[in-house]
């Protein structure tokens, strides 16, 4: 089992993401990054990208609020923006509901189509 069935749809697209920034043509993170820096963007990257699965929309929401009232609205502000940008990540994900019913369609169709390929 690849993924130990955790996020494994979310696990996936990292792995695939990261599979065509390792080819010649595509890399262009390396050239432009230190090793260090290339670290931690495959860190933040894996992290919001593990952020959108469903399984965890309660848990990181009510983490989300509690961050709110205990350092108040002003985000640009807070130390650690991460648990905004994996929410903000995981609403974009979330909005095809809210697309006209014609698109919202067509994307659900590619959606299913790329499960079923997995």
């Amino acid at each position: 089992i690849t993924y130990s069935d955790i996020s494994v749809n979310e696990n996936m697209s990292c792995a695939l993401a990261f599979r065509i920034l390792h080819r010649a043509e595509c890399n262009f993170v390396h050239d432009a990054l230190s090793q260090k820096q290339r670290d931690l963007m495959r860190k933040l990257v894996v992290k919001t990208i593990l952020a959108t699965d469903m399984e965890f929309h309660f848990s990181n929401l009510a983490h989300l609020n509690s961050l709110i009232k205990e350092h108040g609205p002003k985000v640009d502000e807070w130390e650690n923006q991460m648990p905004l940008i994996e929410m903000t990540v995981h609403g974009a994900d979330l909005s095809n509901a809210c697309k006209p019913l014609r698109i919202s369609v067509q994307w659900t169709d590619r959606v299913l189509a790329e499960f079923f390929e997995q």
